[in-house]
């Protein structure tokens, strides 16, 4: 395998999340700030919500708010559930399960199924569970479960729920995802999807993108506060922002999806589906193992039996300025996990692949 051209001095970020920035999000960022209560501004997030729609592939509204992935599936929750609603979450990683810690804080009628890590709920068993909960409500999907690299088939779990009931309020987790792999709000009739600025976004975190349908927004509960998707998406009607906008914030992204558009979302999807395939030919050509089904594009989760996969994932930041990630809870210190979307257009891939092809050796040698 050639040695790839890159930057030496430079650290490669191949985390799920954040991922590096490219130049042209930071210049966006650097654009003179404008007031939030301007004509400019509703202008540009006019435009913004153009662009994100786009990403999103809907014609209803995507709010734009500050907070983390995490803050958005909460805040979707407090949005259109109160306590005692039923609600069904699939539990199959660390945040799948975090969704479940969160829904017993609100108080609501929790119903789980539960699958082992690495493995995923099917269509089928999905809508059987539903079918088995009096007055559900709603149902909280993770896409892709970061933790373990396990997708589940989000078109045909919608489509099985609809079966149940077309009234079912249908939130999903897509902040590895949105942008990353083919994804269809309308299409697939999803109710609430919830993004985050530091996936295919390729921004710094700190802002989340919220599609919203408007079933979903039939249903959102009567109080109105900071945390509740109700008042952006009020504001939002009428070309506004609710509070103080975090503008700098909003042009990076708006930069991001503007390159997504000129490249297209079907290119950038087969250029991860393709990185995917790629990375992991080459993990268990050098004897790596995939964890569980790994089945989605978005990262790989493996381990090199009789490898310590902390001293691996040390020597790739110290001797090739490769940050991946390693596992968390119960695998933490067996597997590494690998992105493989983010600003990677200039051999960092091919990098990592180099430097797992001479530690690997290396350490087999030892």
């Amino acid at each position: 395998m050639p040695v790839p051209m890159v930057d030496s001095t430079s650290r490669i970020l191949l985390t799920p999340g954040p991922v590096a920035v490219p130049d042209f999000v930071l210049e966006a960022m650097r654009h003179q700030v404008i007031h939030h209560r301007s004509a400019e501004f509703r202008s540009f997030f006019a435009e913004l919500q153009n662009g994100l729609q786009y990403v999103f592939q809907t014609q209803n509204q995507v709010l734009a708010l500050p907070g983390s992935g995490s803050f958005g599936v909460e805040t979707g929750m407090r949005s259109l559930f109160q306590p005692g609603d039923s609600i069904l979450i699939p539990v199959y990683g660390k945040f799948s399960a975090r969704w479940v810690a969160m829904a017993r804080t609100l108080g609501l009628d929790l119903h789980t199924l539960e699958k082992p890590w690495g493995e995923f709920p099917t269509a089928v068993e999905l809508k059987e569970k539903a079918q088995t909960i009096p007055h559900l409500k709603g149902v909280i999907l993770t896409h892709c479960e970061t933790s373990t690299g396990v997708n589940i088939d989000l078109e045909d779990c919608v489509s099985k729920l609809r079966q149940v009931s077309q009234e079912l309020l249908v939130v999903a987790d897509v902040i590895s995802t949105a942008g990353i792999v083919p994804l269809y709000f309308d299409a697939w009739k999803l109710d609430l999807a919830v993004a985050a600025s530091q996936k295919t976004l390729l921004n710094p975190a700190g802002t989340i993108y919220v599609a919203v349908s408007d079933r979903a927004k039939g249903n959102f509960t009567s109080e109105r506060h900071a945390a509740h998707f109700g008042i952006y998406a009020d504001e939002l009607a009428r070309g506004n922002f609710p509070y103080t906008a975090p503008v700098q914030l909003f042009y990076g992204v708006k930069a991001a999806v503007e390159f997504l558009r000129q490249k297209s979302l079907p290119v950038v999807w087969n250029e991860v589906h393709q990185r995917a395939r790629k990375v992991r030919a080459e993990i268990v050509r050098l004897g790596g193992e995939l964890v569980g089904a790994c089945n989605g594009d978005s990262l790989t989760v493996f381990h090199f039996p009789g490898i310590n996969s902390d001293v691996l994932k040390q020597l790739l930041s110290e001797e090739y300025q490769i940050e991946v990630s390693g596992a968390q809870d119960g695998w933490k210190g067996k597997y590494l996990r690998v992105a493989h979307f983010g600003w990677l257009e200039n051999g960092e891939t091919e990098a990592f692949l180099h430097a797992l092809q001479q530690l690997i050796t290396d350490l087999k040698d030892e």
